[in-house]
């Protein structure tokens, strides 16, 4: 509601310049004695009051129809900019975890090249979280048995570190944030809904739009 608020302040800075234009003109024939300039600055100040008066409508329409989309363009913009100037804090931190991470000496081969780099770690990581959700599936619970080693190391290197998983995970959340108004997808099976409705798509992602719902119709199983 800022952005209500700003167009409200706004209009009551108008409607103070109405009522002083609007006394200057009721009062502006006092100790003038050529009617000529009188009249001619009646006309002046009319005229003021009456544009301030326009300019007033229309900060009333443009409160009504784009007030709560400026707040909200505003609101975006401001959680932007903090999330991209404190996230790569998180990452420096992220930095440090992986390189104090403390790996078995032996590790299925897959499980060793998953953990090359931290943007690999990071990825397993997010993928072992998913498939921590679906054990009933054979071959999740087959990757969460594989990786676990790589959860806990990572754990005890953040822990390590010394912050505790609870602040790690909640950092996590918060460099995710500025992304995810980029991301912000919906689940599968309501993205496969509104991909296979005739809602329109724009032009240049249309060569996409098949694969998409080849790929939401996987997603989507049970």
């Amino acid at each position: 509601m800022a952005g209500v608020a700003a167009w409200s302040l706004a209009r009551k800075d108008i409607k103070t310049l109405i009522n002083s234009a609007q006394d200057f003109h009721d009062q502006t024939a006092v100790g003038w004695e050529d009617e000529e300039d009188i009249e001619e600055l009646r006309t002046t100040t009319g005229k003021l009051a009456s544009s301030s008066k326009a300019a007033l409508d229309l900060s009333r329409r443009i409160e009504a129809t784009y007030g709560d989309t400026i707040a909200d363009l505003q609101a975006f913009k401001d959680t932007t900019i903090f999330s991209a100037k404190y996230r790569d804090h998180v990452s420096a931190f992220e930095d440090m975890v992986f390189v104090h991470m403390a790996l078995p000496e032996t590790m299925e081969p897959k499980v060793a090249a998953a953990v090359a780099t931290k943007d690999s770690v990071l990825s397993s990581l997010s993928t072992f979280t998913r498939m921590a959700a679906r054990r009933d599936d054979p071959a999740a619970a087959a990757f969460v048995r594989s990786f676990s080693c790589v959860s806990q190391a990572w754990d005890d290197a953040v822990k390590g570190a010394g912050l505790s998983l609870e602040d790690y995970a909640a950092l996590r959340a918060f460099k995710d944030k500025s992304n995810a108004s980029f991301h912000a997808a919906d689940e599968p099976q309501q993205a496969l809904l509104v991909l296979e409705s005739n809602s329109p798509v724009p032009e240049d992602v249309q060569p996409y739009k098949e694969p998409l719902i080849a790929l939401l119709r996987i997603l989507s199983r049970p």
